[in-house]
């Protein structure tokens, strides 16, 4: 999804965003790729409420970042797609899930860390 697309998404669910936040909302998503709006806008309309018409800001788009490099980043192949594990012997499988748990921790620790020194500022 382009940003213009994901702009006019955005607008035709929570309604039009104002002139003073247009120049701001579309730099922000210019600098994002297609894929990573197309999993924000679905996160967004999950979380983001249309209760009172007013589109999410950069803030609210913020929020959702972790969120949405964690669906880029571990959502799954389509069936048939060749795994990394095809053809390896039981325990170098068994070295590659405890090495990809180990990094899904660290990634973890550190998000945990982010949000922690954001929280004392």
């Amino acid at each position: 999804m382009k940003h213009t697309n994901f702009m006019k998404a955005i607008e035709n669910y929570y309604g039009k965003y104002p002139p003073g936040q247009m120049p701001a909302i579309r730099k922000y998503l210019s600098l994002k790729s297609e894929k990573y709006l197309s999993k924000l806008h679905a996160l967004v309309l999950l979380n983001f409420s249309s209760q009172y018409r007013v589109p999410p800001d950069i803030a609210i788009f913020e929020q959702q970042k972790y969120q949405t490099y964690e669906k880029l980043t571990f959502d799954p192949a389509p069936p048939g797609t060749p795994q990394i594990t095809d053809g390896m012997e039981d325990y170098n499988k068994e070295i590659l899930e405890m090495l990809q748990e180990l990094a899904w921790i660290k990634r973890v620790q550190n998000a945990s860390s982010i949000y922690q020194e954001r929280a004392r500022i």
